[in-house]
């Protein structure tokens, strides 16, 4: 990759990010412009110059330009270079002196639980007990659980799924994450993907689906449930979040775990 205002070949935002499908994200400083960066990139025939950072390219040629300059072109990362060299004309500039510019990062396994609220756990770990994950777990209670939080979205009124969402994605999006992978989250679908938008972020959103619950000792199953309900949910968030126009957001049923659904609810998954 050449470190001089124009590259021989331009170069699409995967590339120069290693892979990663988010947008150029400023580290460093709380209230980075994170989200005119995210923005601004998406808006075809706009030019965005971000000047003055710290870049780490992430790419193969482990390519760190101290002071350097990025130029996008709508969508596409054009021309790098370093702030000595004669700098792009660009319809948008964002100043990141004293930031780093880096790739977004990728979280592919991620579930939204501030729907609890806070962990209680106390600092010492004086209050440690087993959980139902210790020792090879406890196939009843796990199955049990993993049946009530299926649902627990239902619980919240809009406002208040909406403002989780986005506080919860903020924290992803602070720490460096541009791209989620929401392998099943307390919180709907609907507001993780409405939050994602307005953040800028990408996010593969999904659905839990667990119908049935073992108990202990039992090689028969009891059927907490109805997976056809939850398979019109796997087919409603598909049909609304999948490909989204907006670019951001795509979708994934997921289930919680294989002993929590029937044989029945893994055909209608498939």
């Amino acid at each position: 990759m050449s470190h001089q205002k124009n590259n021989s070949m331009p170069l699409n935002r995967r590339a120069l990010l290693g892979g990663i499908g988010g947008a150029a994200l400023l580290a460093g400083v709380a209230g980075a412009s994170t989200r005119s960066v995210a923005t601004s990139t998406t808006q075809k025939g706009k030019r965005h110059l971000i000047k003055g950072g710290f870049l780490y390219a992430a790419d193969e040629a482990n390519t760190v330009i101290p002071d350097s300059w990025i130029l996008i072109d709508g969508d596409t990362i054009s021309a790098i270079g370093k702030m000595g060299d004669l700098l792009p004309e660009a319809d948008h500039v964002t100043d990141a002196r004293g930031k780093m510019v880096l790739p977004g990062l990728i979280n592919p396994h991620w579930h939204e639980c501030l729907v609890e609220g806070p962990d209680p756990a106390l600092p010492d770990d004086s209050d440690v007990y087993l959980m139902p994950f210790a020792k090879g777990g406890n196939i009843e209670a796990l199955s049990t659980y993993f049946g009530h939080i299926a649902d627990v979205e239902k619980k919240l009124y809009p406002d208040e799924a909406i403002a989780i969402a986005r506080w919860s994605l903020w924290t992803q999006l602070r720490s460096g994450t541009t791209l989620i992978g929401d392998t099943g989250s307390l919180n709907s679908a609907d507001a993780m993907a409405e939050a994602a938008i307005d953040l800028g972020m990408r996010i593969r959103v999904s659905r839990w689906g667990s119908d049935i619950m073992i108990p202990n000792g039992s090689s028969e199953f009891k059927r907490i449930a109805d997976p056809e309900m939850q398979a019109r949910d796997w087919e409603n968030l598909m049909d609304k979040w999948h490909n989204h126009p907006s670019g951001l957001v795509r979708g994934m049923p997921s289930v919680l775990a294989a002993f929590g659904s029937s044989d029945e609810q893994l055909k209608l998954l498939r």
